[in-house]
């Protein structure tokens, strides 16, 4: 394939996304991190600042953080360094597609799959999200890259490459595991070459990707973590997935607390208190994952039509988002908008099913490929359904789509009219299930409004977070949450007559919203009403025993009440329940001091500043310690 071309679709791929981060630079979404975002930027500076080992089992796939401390560590962390590397990466994808395009079909064939996923709507934004799914699709394509380039090769890297990058993949999306046996059976499939030599090859694949994976394994069993050689959310991400109150997409295991900053932690304490003791990061999974089987036995017909759903929702036009909905992306970018109307699930796999009847004549010989789409599609039905979690199978969709736009372009350069026809005819009987209208319970653009408006209130810009905050209630007035953030943000700007009328408003919706009761009972606490808000406090802790905050105030109101030792009790259950929130440990500190407790007191102080140095709570105390 000519250099030029290659340079010719890197600079295409590469302008597209750079006017589209132009295009939304202004907005608050560029540089306020909501949802996944804002954990990955969290777990990737305290690698940055030398916190590379970490201290706990891996929970979330860890590669991406990486990727991104070392991102900050090398070239900064501002909101455009990342996007800039990562549209890179997108952008050396279509090259890297195109080149594995050359060798599955043809130089042709590659050139326009390289096209199409460099104009691929969802693509672009992806790229432009602080989320993995760019660095999984970097990672998918680079795989598609040695494995053709392993085509009528008698050179061992490309097996190694494709071990390395395969296990660096399950690294950012841990479901990547289901491949293995898939190549390993490829690598064993070729008839021309010896058994010995076929052999040799599947030893170099698997010693290359235990290499990589058996590191992360040990790391995770010395931390407690039992032997997992990615992550230990397995149980809990099936559950999420497999549970008589699934819908096929993110359900948080405990209402209300869809943040991923509690999923870990409410899957840890939910699990203990159902066993009735501490339990291991892999006792965790096992829990949620009995759970799941049990349901699966219990009620498989339901199962079954769960499943269909789940299957339906990988292969639909919409992508499925949790915060960052891609609609709210676009409603920012007039590009994206005119790409999304053409270029999108919804047309791909269409193209792509056409594309792979057109070459049934060498199925023998693409197997591979279709197998690495339908393992994929499997793995996140499993499981559930987004949109960044069946973007790997987009490289090879777009490889049969490019594939059909040849044979189609051919077709019409012969004037072959009852062909094309037909063509065009089968296209739009599979574009019908595809395009199907979904209706969801909300609005895709409240939900990332709503995320958006509380992240800009914690971070200060009250102004914006309540506009926001406002228009999300405007669209969805029985939005119960979004009532409770906007109260929220008026007790922080000391309205308490706006707050305390958003968080009555979201009891009537629900009365046992327990973030609305402490936001009540905090009102009444600030105006010197404890014994009152106690009862707010203690009704919220009884409704959900985990929310840190109603432990934290209550704490705070049996102190201002001289009932420091009871205060302590549940201070130190808010401290279970966020383990990393300083101002809860400054907190503690300040208790055990006035309990007479300098030790402990020392020692909560010292984790407040650590986890954030200049805590002036923290700091007072230490100076107050003998």
């Amino acid at each position: 394939m000519k250099l030029s071309r290659l340079i010719a679709l890197f600079c295409t791929a590469y302008v597209v996304r750079l006017l589209y981060l132009l295009e939304w630079s202004g907005s608050p979404l560029f540089n306020v991190l909501i949802g996944d975002g804002r954990q990955y930027d969290v777990w990737a500076r305290a690698i940055s600042a030398g916190g590379w080992l970490g201290s706990e089992v891996f929970y979330q796939a860890p590669l991406y953080p990486y990727f991104l401390g070392v991102i900050y560590s090398t070239l900064g962390d501002g909101p455009w360094v990342v996007r800039l590397v990562q549209i890179t990466l997108g952008s050396a994808s279509c090259v890297l597609l195109a080149l594995a395009g050359r060798s599955f079909f043809d130089e042709r064939v590659g050139l326009v799959a390289g096209f199409v996923l460099a104009l691929y709507a969802p693509a672009i934004y992806f790229d432009g999200l602080v989320q993995k799914a760019t660095l999984a699709g970097f990672l998918t394509t680079l795989l598609l890259w040695c494995l053709g380039r392993h085509l009528g090769s008698t050179q061992k890297r490309w097996v190694v490459g494709s071990g390395v990058v395969l296990g660096l993949l399950a690294l950012t999306r841990e479901n990547a595991l289901i491949l293995v046996p898939i190549v390993g059976l490829w690598l064993l499939g070729p008839k021309e070459k010896s058994i010995a030599r076929r052999a040799r090859e599947i030893a170099w694949f698997l010693a290359a990707l235990v290499l990589v994976l058996v590191p992360v394994a040990l790391r995770n069993q010395a931390l407690g973590g039992g032997f997992s050689p990615t992550t230990s959310q397995l149980g809990p991400n099936f559950y999420i997935g497999n549970h008589a109150g699934a819908n096929g997409c993110y359900v948080p295991l405990r209402e209300g607390r869809g943040d991923p900053r509690y999923e870990r932690h409410d899957a840890t304490e939910l699990a203990e208190r159902a066993r009735g003791r501490r339990l291991g990061a892999d006792e965790v999974s096992d829990y949620w994952l009995d759970r799941s089987l049990s349901y699966v036995r219990s009620e498989p017909g339901e199962w079954i039509g769960l499943m269909a759903r789940k299957a339906l929702l990988v292969w639909h036009a919409g992508e499925v988002m949790d915060v960052d909905s891609l609609a709210a992306y676009t409603d920012e970018s007039i590009l994206l908008r005119l790409l999304g109307s053409v270029s999108h699930f919804g047309v791909l796999a269409p193209l792509a099913f056409l594309g792979v009847w057109y070459t049934r004549a060498r199925r023998r010989e693409l197997w591979l490929l279709y197998a690495i789409v339908l393992s994929i599609s499997g793995a996140v039905a499993l499981f559930y359904v987004m949109g960044r979690y069946r973007f790997p199978m987009v490289p090879v969709l777009a490889l049969f789509a490019a594939a059909a736009l040849c044979h189609l372009f051919g077709r019409w350069r012969q004037r072959a009219w009852n062909p094309l026809g037909g063509a065009v005819v089968a296209l739009l009987v599979l574009a019908v299930p595809c395009n199907w209208p979904l209706h969801g319970d909300v609005d895709p653009r409240v939900i990332t409004g709503y995320s958006l408006g509380r992240a800009l209130v914690e971070n200060g810009r009250h102004d914006e977070g309540r506009e926001l905050l406002r228009g999300v209630i405007e669209r969805e007035p029985a939005f119960t949450a979004a009532h409770y953030a906007l109260g929220d943000a008026y007790v922080r700007e000391g309205r308490p007559a706006e707050a305390t009328a958003h968080f009555e408003e979201a009891l009537r919706q629900d009365p046992r919203h327990a973030h609305a009761l402490t936001g009540l009972g905090m009102v009444l606490y600030q105006s010197g009403a404890s014994e009152r808000a106690l009862e707010y406090f203690r009704r919220a802790v009884e409704i959900d025993p985990g929310l840190a905050a109603a432990h934290n105030n209550l704490a705070a109101a049996l102190a201002r009440l001289g009932r420091l030792e009871e205060a302590a009790v549940f201070l130190e259950r808010a401290a279970r329940a966020l383990p990393g929130d300083p101002d809860v440990l400054a907190n503690l500190g300040m208790l055990r001091l006035a309990l007479g407790d300098p030790a402990a007191a020392r020692a909560r102080f010292t984790q407040a500043l650590e986890i954030r140095p200049d805590h002036p709570q923290a700091l007072q105390g230490m100076t107050r310690l003998p």
